[in-house]
């Protein structure tokens, strides 16, 4: 439509109204006269939908009509005349400005229900002074699963059971301070909860009565999360350089005993104090030994560093776990007998697997020679296998020195030791539980205490994958 036919439809309603109000005057008479009543109905229906001008307009029109339908013989005409037309700009000057205001409010109330529907990243709750919800958005919606039905509810609702005196205390100090703001655990409507960030404000109208509350509420169940998983990280980085430093100061020590023995023998050799051919023999015995010692500790942290950047391939194969259990026996079995210790085997049946045979008859070799080494002479070495669902569990118990309960879950950590007067690297067990791992598998170790035995219980999986998972 263009301007001018705008223009023109104002004035035309303007007209119908002053004219349907003339019409139905006639009825309407008071003292002889025609009420002007209905024509002030229609001067302000006028300056409603029209406007100002229209409507002055029209006030003028229906003067006018009147004046001509309902011809007044009396001088009170002009009065009557001046009369209306003051009335007639009070009224439009009345509905323009109730009209701006209506505009304004709608206006308004179209915002603001914009902001509530389109905000969704945050609740947003409006209650009233007793706390029970009047109005939320659709962030209310996705973060806490409302819905019509829980409008008349109490706020109280989204704290958890143990903590509704919360609500109370949150709503007091929003009360009297005017805003509270809380960072707590919530729950949902579904009862599942959520770490929420939240501030409370108090409603007041302009007199300052207090009306209500609006909550302004966030999901940060993420960030929440995430800052509990960097606290553990950070446990665990401490943990870890603590270990580092144990064992740094552990190899420091296995490797300098070793070569302050073999220098301080060739020391002697050399000042002429050990010139025997006997004294000589002996010193080469201990010089010796002592690079053997340093031999295996080496050999031990690069089979260690191999197993963890997993520089060997699994080649996970079909195997029988009864022969390399039966296999690893074979190899302690002459230091088993030489401290006369008493072997208890579980019968020999196939025990099928998937894994790494090789890897296996270490993981198994390792603890056995861990118990001959730790068992006094005379001593018991039990061997059991148990086969479950899905997995295999191998214990081997023996009756040796036993492990203490503050050593017990650190015995499989690199360096640690649990009698330093056995020889030893003390990386066998570390290679284990590495080893068994990367089968999927589970080892540890129980005790009773020094002097009541040990077991070492291997956990694997029947049916295991590269990836260390059960297929």
């Amino acid at each position: 439509m263009s301007r001018f036919l705008r223009w023109l439809s104002r004035y035309a309603i303007s007209v119908c109204f002053v004219a349907a109000a003339v019409l139905a005057t006639g009825a309407i008479r008071f003292n002889g006269a025609p009420s002007y009543v209905l024509l002030l109905v229609a001067v302000f229906a006028a300056a409603w939908y029209s406007g100002v001008i229209p409507a002055l307009a029209a006030a003028l029109f229906a003067i006018g009509l009147s004046h001509k339908v309902f011809p007044q013989p009396d001088g009170a005409e002009p009065i009557r005349v001046v009369l209306f037309l003051a009335a007639s700009i009070a009224v439009t000057v009345w509905a323009y400005r109730e009209k701006r205001l209506t505009s304004k409010l709608a206006e308004s109330n179209r915002r603001f229900r914009l902001l509530m529907d389109n905000v969704v990243d945050y609740a947003i709750i409006v209650t009233d002074a007793a706390g029970n919800i009047l109005d939320f958005n659709s962030g209310a919606e996705r973060i806490l699963g409302f819905d019509l039905a829980d409008r008349g509810r109490s706020l109280e609702m989204i704290f958890p059971s143990e903590e509704r005196n919360a609500f109370k205390e949150e709503i007091e100090t929003a009360r009297t301070s005017s805003e509270a703001i809380d960072e707590r655990w919530h729950v949902r409507k579904d009862q599942s909860r959520f770490w929420g960030f939240g501030i409370v404000t108090a409603l007041r109208d302009p007199s300052g009565v207090h009306e209500g509350y609006v909550k302004i509420l966030r999901d940060l169940t993420r960030m929440k999360k995430a800052e509990e998983e960097r606290e553990r990280l950070f446990y665990e980085l401490e943990k870890a350089n603590g270990i580092l430093e144990q064992m740094m100061a552990a190899l420091a020590h296995d490797i300098r005993a070793p070569l302050t023995t073999i220098l301080g023998w060739i020391a002697l050799r050399r000042s002429g104090a050990v010139d025997e051919p006997a004294q000589v023999d002996h010193a080469f015995d201990v010089i010796e030994r002592s690079a053997h010692k340093q031999l295996q500790l080496m050999e031990g942290l690069l089979e260690l560093s191999k197993v963890k950047a997993g520089a060997q391939e699994p080649d996970f194969k079909t195997c029988n776990l009864t022969e390399i259990i039966y296999g690893a026996l074979e190899t302690i079995r002459p230091g088993a007998a030489k401290k006369q210790l008493q072997l208890e085997v579980f019968e020999d049946e196939p025990r099928m697997i998937t894994g790494n045979a090789v890897w296996l008859m270490q993981v198994f070799t390792n603890i056995l020679q861990n118990a001959v080494k730790f068992t006094p002479a005379g001593g018991t070495i039990r061997v059991t296998c148990s086969e479950h669902p899905d997995w295999f569990r191998t214990e081997i118990a023996d009756s040796g020195i036993g492990i203490p309960s503050g050593l017990i879950n650190e015995i499989f950590v690199p360096f640690k030791r649990g009698d330093t007067r056995v020889p030893g690297a003390g990386l066998g067990l570390a290679i284990v539980r590495e080893l068994v791992q990367r089968h999927g598998g589970n080892v540890y170790a129980r005790s009773e205490g020094p002097g009541k035995g040990s077991t070492f219980v291997v956990d694997l999986p029947i049916r295991a994958t590269a990836t260390g998972k059960i297929a």
